[in-house]
């Protein structure tokens, strides 16, 4: 993920437009050394080309192979350092919403096998196993260089998320994510490899794809104007793993990338995001104005709110605010097990650390917040040797009253001193985005 990426996920979070002291922190916390540069990366695909991570499972004995099958498919590649992930990959692995494709491609001696498919008409994600030869081998990632596209289908965009682990000597497992433009319930992905670490090669695959997970679409038929633009939900798909909400904006020409839009449930509660895009651009000849269909991407719904009764729109335009109107301060407290740990933000709200569990595979904070605009506050913590650890997830709410989240970090040892860092950052004076109800008819 590259410093804009994360600069805009964070910002659509906390509701903050500028870059701040908070986020340089992040960043410095989340990018990856220069070796580690093909850990995980997001790139709009120009003419079908998309680089890529790899890994691997099962080309061994049968006995070193059962253990390499019971490796999530999705969830523990994107469990690793550095990755800010949401909760849809972990259901996928959690239902079992894969179905097996067992498709295999040799070549300059490097094995390529294709092992996983899910798509659930929101989201497209491929698991990949790698068997290459032993001067190959490296510490961590390899970097794959390969082209992709939809059979018959022209779509406005391509954004590709990938990584890897290894396995073994020889074994490299990774998953990759697609995010695109809407696409049918079946179709066939045409995959070409041309490059694995140094070596060139050709691994073809024409991968059938059909809808692995059950899916609940809404067609609201939801009209609203927000400053020059019209506003109209196309439609709303919910399924175990993923939300989607298409929204089209009708404004002025090139406009299109000056309106976000936020979307949370009817508790207030934040999607968690995860991507999106821009598709069907159109100019109307007579009236010269743009229309696009906003494609935006997040996590399940839930967990315990699993069916709201509607959902609400935030659109917002990406307009300056002043440097004098920013407000933030910086907290630090030492994590020693006594409870609640209480921050007052002052106009911003309060937040309450009321436990942390620390689990064998990671650590939970539970927090309560006053102010549901802030329900994201950027939470991390110090290790003994000082360095930054931050979430692995993004926070899930888990009561409606008060106003409960859970936040998972990497497993860390509670007989060592720990340092909870809490930082409040705002902007006075920030125009309040309007909310438009969406129904859903369950």
């Amino acid at each position: 993920m590259n410093q804009k990426d994360l600069h805009q996920r964070l910002t659509e979070l906390m509701g903050e437009q500028d870059t701040s002291l908070s986020f340089d922190r992040v960043w410095k916390a989340y990018k990856k050394p220069a070796k580690k540069k093909w850990m995980l990366r997001t790139a709009v695909a120009v003419a079908g080309i998309t680089t890529i991570g790899f890994t691997s499972a099962a080309f061994v004995s049968p006995s070193f192979a059962s253990i390499l099958q019971k490796l999530p498919f999705l969830s523990s590649i994107y469990e690793q350092p550095g990755i800010l992930s949401d909760r849809g990959w972990e259901q996928v692995d959690r239902q079992a919403l894969a179905t097996d494709v067992e498709k295999t491609v040799k070549d300059k001696g490097i094995t390529v096998k294709v092992t996983d498919v899910f798509y659930d008409g929101v989201r497209l994600a491929l698991g990949y196993d790698l068997l290459i030869p032993e001067e190959m081998n490296e510490d961590n990632q390899l970097q794959v260089l390969a082209k992709s596209e939809i059979r018959g289908v022209k779509t406005d965009f391509m954004m590709t998320d990938s990584t890897n682990q290894k396995v073994d000597a020889n074994l490299y497992r990774g998953g990759i994510t697609i995010n695109t433009s809407t696409l049918p319930e079946s179709f066939t992905l045409d995959l070409k490899i041309e490059q694995i670490g140094e070596k060139e090669g050709s691994w073809k695959f024409a991968i059938p794809v059909s809808m692995t997970a059950e899916v609940k679409t809404f067609e609201p038929r939801v009209e609203a104007v927000y400053k020059d633009f019209q506003l109209r939900v196309k439609k709303v798909t919910a399924s175990p793993a993923s939300t989607e909400v298409l929204v089209e904006a009708i404004g002025p020409k090139d406009a299109w990338s000056m309106i976000n839009f936020g979307v949370k449930d009817d508790w207030g509660t934040a999607l968690e995001f995860a991507g999106g895009g821009g598709e069907d651009r159109k100019i109307d000849p007579q009236t010269g104005l743009e229309s696009m269909t906003h494609r935006l991407l997040f996590g399940p719904l839930g967990p315990v709110n699993t069916k709201p009764e509607y959902l609400v729109l935030q659109p917002k335009l990406a307009i300056p605010v002043r440097e004098e109107d920013h407000f933030q301060k910086e907290f630090v407290s030492e994590l020693k097990g006594e409870y609640p740990l209480e921050f007052d933000g002052g106009w911003l709200g309060s937040l309450k650390v009321v436990g942390t569990e620390f689990q064998k595979d990671k650590t939970v904070l539970t927090y309560q917040v006053s102010n549901l605009d802030h329900q994201y506050s950027l939470l991390f913590i110090e290790d003994a040797k000082g360095a930054d650890v931050f979430p692995s997830k993004m926070p899930v709410r888990v009561k409606k009253e008060p106003y409960e989240f859970k936040m998972e970090f990497p497993p860390l040892n509670p007989e060592e001193s720990l340092k909870l860092h809490l930082i409040f950052d705002g902007y006075r004076k920030q125009e309040k985005s309007p909310e438009i109800k969406i129904p859903l008819g369950w």
